[in-house]
């Protein structure tokens, strides 16, 4: 039994190894295309700064829209028992602003 667990323990911890200098070798190989040629460093710095802070904001900004929608199916009743006076008065003093705006025009 004991034979058994250390042969498993050895196959575990060959994998890490394995794992571990294939994620060294793929992030030496990263640096190396983000650093040569020099000249070309400061635009792809830019670049993938920038990309970066898209994929973060639209994750945020996807992930609060659905957190949003579950929050209401799930809470709706409350939810459209509580504001439902109040959004018909912001639907009522919208609907008199677009009225004026489109009479001035």
């Amino acid at each position: 039994m004991i034979n058994i667990i250390e042969r498993q323990f050895d196959k575990l911890s060959k994998k890490i190894k394995e794992r571990a200098s294939s994620l060294l070798k793929r992030f030496g190989a990263y640096l190396k295309r983000l650093l040569f040629p020099l000249y070309l460093f400061p635009i792809k710095l830019i670049t993938y700064t920038a990309y970066y802070k898209i994929i973060c904001f639209h994750l945020r900004g996807g992930t609060t829209f659905v957190i949003q929608n579950f929050s209401l199916v799930i809470l709706r009743n409350k939810v459209t028992k509580d504001l439902l006076p109040a959004g018909r008065q912001g639907l009522f003093l919208i609907s008199l602003l677009v009225k004026r705006e489109k009479h001035e025009v």
